[in-house]
């Protein structure tokens, strides 16, 4: 009687710590980001700045009083390591022309020096927005001029 009051309270202890260790969210959430990162379906490209504020500084969504947005970045045709034939960026979905061919020099030094002029800045005009919050992706339109692919989202990054 007393091995098997044992061996159950032994048995007891195993189960609770397999819940315990189960129940770990930073083990999914790493997992999850991984899987993203190498994910081939996701354009080469990253925001830099909005407004002059660097993207990694950006902890809550960004209030934009001014009448126009700013956004930086880089991105590329990573196919061909070449430059895009376009970029976008994109607002809930809603897409906005950029301003592509900017010389980004560490871009260059990781990618290659086909990929240089990778650069791009984009003026969106807050009249086109309604109040709210916004997610904002980067389109790459292939230097063939119809690959499309899309960044990876940058969730509630501007509040207007």
């Amino acid at each position: 009687m007393k091995l098997n009051i044992i061996s159950i309270l032994v048995l007891c202890i195993l189960c609770t710590s397999c819940l315990v260790d189960s129940s770990s969210t930073p083990k999914k959430k790493v997992k999850t980001e991984q899987k993203r990162k190498k994910s081939k379906n996701y354009a080469k490209a990253s925001i830099l700045t909005i407004e002059k504020t660097s993207i990694k500084k950006v902890k809550k969504p960004l209030q934009i009083n001014d009448e126009m947005i700013n956004i930086t970045g880089w991105a590329f045709d990573d196919k061909n390591n070449v430059p895009a034939s376009a970029v976008h960026v994109l607002l809930n979905k809603k897409a906005f022309s950029c301003k592509y061919g900017i010389p980004r020099k560490a871009i260059a030094n990781k990618f290659g020096k086909k990929v240089l002029n990778s650069g791009f800045s984009c003026n969106i005009p807050v009249s086109k927005l309604n109040k709210g919050v916004y997610n904002v992706e980067v389109r790459v339109t292939g230097a063939n001029g119809t690959t499309r692919k899309v960044s990876q989202p940058y969730p509630n990054l501007i509040r207007i």
